[in-house]
């Protein structure tokens, strides 16, 4: 039995840390898609935000997490919410507009 409870422990740990670096990458998408000028690069980073969050509002329900893991989970998935929905709201608005073509000299 003890094997069991130390490969559950593990097995929440791992989750834990799986969880917690879906939503830093999420935070990194969405940064990095408010900076760019290129509105493709800005609308794939904020549909792999949403699969992100998608991910992680299904599995942490599978991973047994204490008060302070709940908490810091909370606190991120807030602050990626707060950044995906400025940049789709930058993306929806026309901030994120195509680069203009280049005109070369013949």
């Amino acid at each position: 039995m003890h094997k069991a409870v130390n490969r559950n422990a593990h097995f929440s740990a791992a989750g834990v840390s799986f969880l917690l670096i879906e939503l830093d990458l999420a935070i990194t998408f969405c940064e990095s898609g408010l900076i760019t000028s290129n509105p493709v690069h800005a609308q794939q980073n904020a549909d792999r935000v949403r699969d992100a969050l998608s991910t992680v509002v299904r599995m942490q329900d599978r991973i047994s997490l204490t008060q302070p893991e709940k908490d810091q989970i909370a606190a991120k998935t807030a602050k990626v919410t707060k950044l995906l929905a400025q940049l789709e709201h930058s993306l929806s608005n026309g901030t994120k507009s195509p680069p203009a073509e280049r005109q070369e000299n013949i």
